[in-house]
């Protein structure tokens, strides 16, 4: 055998010999089970999807954020809004029961149709069913505080109700493109002068629920003793746009940090 191949044969024996020391070392230690980057569920009748954010494990007791879709979505159409948010926190989207078109709603589609006085009773029916949900959610994983709410369109709107007829379950909500009409003003406030805030963000350009109706109701909020905040978006009609979610995340951010 030539001096060449003698050196090649040294050289190719002892690179099996660190492949297959490697190869014992990397099977000799213990792997870390990895934690799910979401998972399913039902709870209290909701089908829900849920995962974790900034490096949490799913074990973790962990603040609960809480997602309504708006109509004809799913919680898997949301699931981005969350992506900016960079500090431990479990994330929960429930489904609304009544199919839509592309997804499903929190109403049936006769809801619309309704009279205002059944429209708000079934807007209460629900919400009820809504905060139950969101109170199995946090006794289902551990959970640190009170849920904090967001939700669009008609997840708004119940995330409102929520927050107002019973501000002691929730440390804030984020009604985006939110309504609130007359007919779901309490009669006083039973929480100031801890109530919890209400950070609501709705378009100028809302042609499907017009911002003049948040604004009033912003007003007759914060005169019942409700800490209401409204944010307006120039240009942005029915939607929960680039800087809604940036400025839901700050201000999520802000709230979680004062509660702990």
């Amino acid at each position: 055998m030539s001096t060449k191949n003698r050196r090649t044969t040294v050289i190719l024996r002892a690179l099996c010999c660190c492949l297959a020391l490697a190869s014992f070392a990397c099977a000799s230690r213990p792997r870390a089970s990895p934690t799910p980057a979401r998972a399913e569920g039902t709870l209290a009748g909701y089908h829900y999807l849920t995962f974790v954010t900034g490096g949490a494990r799913s074990t973790d007791a962990l603040p609960l954020i809480v997602g309504l879709h708006y109509s004809s979505a799913t919680p898997e159409t949301i699931r981005a809004d969350f992506d900016q948010i960079d500090i431990p926190a479990r994330i929960v989207l429930p489904r609304g029961k009544y199919p839509r078109r592309s997804g499903y709603s929190w109403f049936p589609s006769s809801y619309g149709e309704l009279a205002a006085d059944k429209q708000a009773k079934l807007t209460f029916e629900v919400k009820d069913e809504v905060l139950a949900f969101v109170e199995a959610a946090a006794h289902h994983d551990p959970t640190t505080g009170k849920p904090v709410l967001v939700g669009t369109s008609y997840g708004g709107d119940l995330s409102y109700l929520i927050a107002i007829h019973h501000p002691d379950r929730v440390a804030a909500v984020f009604p985006i493109a939110a309504r609130f009409p007359a007919e779901w003003l309490p009669a006083t406030s039973t929480c100031r002068p801890s109530c919890p805030l209400v950070y609501a963000m709705h378009g100028e350009k809302d042609a499907v629920v017009p911002i003049d109706g948040a604004r009033r109701a912003a007003q007759q909020l914060t005169e019942l003793g409700h800490r209401v905040e409204l944010h307006e978006y120039a240009g942005i009609a029915h939607d929960f746009s680039a800087q809604m979610k940036s400025d839901f995340t700050a201000q999520l951010r802000a709230v979680l940090s004062a509660a702990r």
